[in-house]
């Protein structure tokens, strides 16, 4: 199970979900570098608690391309909706609706509704 909890975000409950779990990565303990971003999925914001975040960007469409086919990478080429260029760096692009299946979105929507 890879929801983590809910949090009260600005009057409104929202569900964090931990994509250590959710990816099936070993777990690691909660630190000062841990940070819950939130995105908006549906209409509805989540939160996904990462290992780290170093900083927010803004990716023009224009520099979004496909994910390459030879990708190799920890997680699965199908979590993947594109690749952001900036500057030299190559960043991989989440596919949200992907990381949560359409049961996964309906019981976290149900825990909401609980809470």
């Amino acid at each position: 199970d890879f929801i983590e909890g809910i949090i009260n975000l600005r009057g409104s409950l929202s569900t964090v979900i931990n994509l250590r779990k959710r990816f099936g990565f070993e777990p690691k303990e909660i630190d000062a570098n841990s940070r819950i971003i939130i995105a908006e999925l549906e209409d509805k914001p989540v939160g996904m608690l990462v290992d780290a975040a170093t900083e927010v960007l803004r990716i023009p469409v224009s520099d979004i391309e496909a994910t390459p086919e030879l990708v190799t990478t920890e997680i699965s080429k199908e979590l993947l909706c594109g690749v952001g260029k900036v500057e030299n760096r190559l960043i991989f692009l989440l596919d949200l609706k992907q990381v949560l299946a359409k049961k996964d979105l309906e019981e976290l929507k149900e825990l909401e509704e609980r809470e």
